[in-house]
């Protein structure tokens, strides 16, 4: 009876291992930096905040151990409770007149598989505060960007015109948390997230401030993860119509799709990501091709007016 028991016991336990493994998780560890290696007592100490690093210049972390320039919610650069738990970290994203980028990185929990769709998030709080020059100024661009290298201070990241989630818009809260979300679908092993800005300064836009006015963000509750849910929530789209009227090709897509829609009228065609953005607004003919190259790899809806009904199709973006 005892042997039957601890035979039971063991496969249960094997069990609910299996299980638990093979849940979706965030693959961000430390994602809202509050594992810490020592409490920060300077600028520049990301390092303190266990598993991330300086990718580019000199990124700062916050935690309320500190109690005072460094503390939080109060600091030396403003007033701004955490996302989430007793930390944070900061950094500059566009300097007039220079090309300051602060960029924060780390390891992820797993290698990110080719092909797969990544769903992520990041929150981030502008402050501003008086300071001497250089000037930083809010602007966009802000995201997130993988890579299967880590980068350092003397080795810094890449700032290429390109990331993997991106915000357009110009942050400019101060007083709450702005979430930047996203996904993509991994077209490399990417071991490594990156967090910045890296659209050069004719890429990104910008708001001016009066001088002696410095700009900056605060960086809390980063995620990473196959489940949607863990990030963020989709916006609801209708229920794809099977319409063979509306023929896209090719699907998944490269550079340029080719509709072909039974119709001698002009139609207008708009495309969106999964949370709800339109990425592109086209007005288009029969037998019409779109240069779908600067969307990033993932799931779209393209949304086309036809015969006075709304069909909506699903599309697969997959630039080799």
């Amino acid at each position: 009876m005892k042997k039957i028991n601890i035979i039971t016991i063991i496969i249960t336990a094997m069990l609910c291992l299996l299980i638990s493994t093979g849940k979706a998780q965030n693959l961000v560890p430390n994602p809202s930096f509050e594992d810490t290696v020592h409490c920060p007592t300077t600028l520049d100490q990301i390092n303190y905040s266990t598993g991330w690093s300086t990718y580019c210049v000199t990124p700062d972390y916050y935690n309320a151990c500190n109690g005072n320039v460094l503390g939080v919610p109060s600091n030396g650069i403003g007033y701004q409770a955490a996302a989430s738990g007793n930390g944070y970290a900061g950094f500059t994203a566009y300097n007039v007149g220079g090309f300051a980028r602060e960029i924060i990185g780390r390891q992820l929990s797993q290698t990110l598989l080719i092909g797969q769709t990544y769903y992520v998030s990041i929150k981030v709080s502008l402050a501003e505060f008086e300071g001497p020059p250089p000037q930083f100024v809010p602007c966009n661009k802000v995201g997130a960007k993988f890579s299967t290298i880590p980068y350092s201070a003397s080795n810094p990241a890449p700032v290429n015109n390109f990331a993997h989630v991106y915000t357009n818009t110009i942050i400019g809260d101060t007083t709450n948390w702005t979430t930047i979300k996203g996904f993509f679908m991994a077209d490399s092993s990417y071991q490594f997230i990156m967090i910045g800005n890296f659209f050069d300064d004719a890429h990104t836009d910008t708001i001016n401030r009066p001088n002696g006015v410095r700009s900056y963000f605060f960086l809390d509750d980063i995620c990473v993860s196959t489940d949607s849910s863990l990030c963020y929530h989709p916006v609801d789209v209708p229920e794809l119509q099977k319409n063979e009227a509306v023929i896209i090709l090719p699907n998944p897509a490269n550079d340029f799709i080719f509709i072909d829609v039974e119709s001698s009228t002009k139609l207008d065609l708009s495309i969106y990501n999964m949370i709800g953005e339109r990425v592109l607004k086209k007005e288009i003919n029969n037998n019409s091709s779109i240069n779908v190259s600067d969307l990033l790899n993932g799931i779209y809806i393209v949304r086309i007016n036809f015969n006075n009904k709304i069909t909506n199709n699903k599309l697969i973006i997959n630039h080799n």
